[in-house]
């Protein structure tokens, strides 16, 4: 029975996702490219990381993840740092700038969403978000 509880969970997390995109985040706010939002979001919450920590936290390819960075240091919104302990390791992190735009990128995705959402009921909003709250909570308890 666990296994197909297991089977069950994986196949609607995998169907939600392009639901997700094609539904709430469709069209993307303009000039906010998400893989930079990605990384910006994944640096404002572990801090400083390498540039390998980067990519395994986004799945990306390291030439990528670079082409990533250098795009995002070009605009003064993350910089390079050596590594105290390991000169060969080269950290980045999110800088004042990138913070600002992280939270005003975020805010663009939330108003697109919410106008998205405008023509759902009220009663289904109350259980989408009661839903989402309750899949995000059990979701962070995974190790």
């Amino acid at each position: 029975m666990k296994r197909d509880l297991r089977d069950c969970c994986a196949k609607e997390i995998v169907d939600l996702f392009p639901a997700f995109h094609r539904k709430l985040f469709h069209p993307p706010p303009r000039g906010v490219p998400v893989a930079q939002l990605r990384l910006l979001g994944i640096l404002t919450h572990h801090g400083t990381l390498p540039m390998t920590g980067i990519g395994k936290n986004l799945c990306m390819s390291k030439p990528y993840v670079t082409a990533l960075v250098d795009s995002l240091l070009e605009n003064g919104l993350v910089m390079r740092q050596p590594d105290p302990k390991d000169r060969r390791i080269v950290r980045i992190s999110i800088t004042e700038e990138g913070r600002k735009y992280f939270r005003q990128a975020l805010a663009l995705f939330q108003d697109n969403i919410r106008e998205n959402l405008k023509d759902v009921p009220e009663s289904d909003l109350d259980k989408l978000c009661t839903a989402l709250a309750s899949a995000r909570k059990i979701i962070e308890k995974i190790p």
